[in-house]
């Protein structure tokens, strides 16, 4: 079984974050089409689409939004994550 990397769950977060693939990319430091290659990937790792993409732009879905809760808990406990006493040394 596949898991997601760090840094796909970090991008998937800045996206639930921003809720903008243009903003979420250039926060994450990669172009839009790399970003949107790693949310895809994430979105055949868990097995459901995490964003509701259209013409009028993008949105979590029900399960991305549960999918976010858990990923930003994740970040947030992981050495070095932006809720780590090792973070503010």
């Amino acid at each position: 079984m596949e898991l997601p990397n760090i840094q796909t769950l970090r991008s998937f977060v800045i996206y639930g974050r921003l809720g903008n693939f243009t903003l979420a990319a250039k926060e994450a430091n990669v172009t839009q089409s790399a970003f949107s290659a790693q949310i895809k990937k994430l979105e055949i790792i868990v097995g459901v689409p995490l964003i509701r993409r259209d013409n009028k732009g993008s949105s979590l879905t029900v399960e991305g939004e549960i999918f976010y809760k858990e990923a930003e808990r994740i970040l947030m406990v992981l050495p070095f994550g932006p809720g780590s006493a090792m973070r503010q040394l």
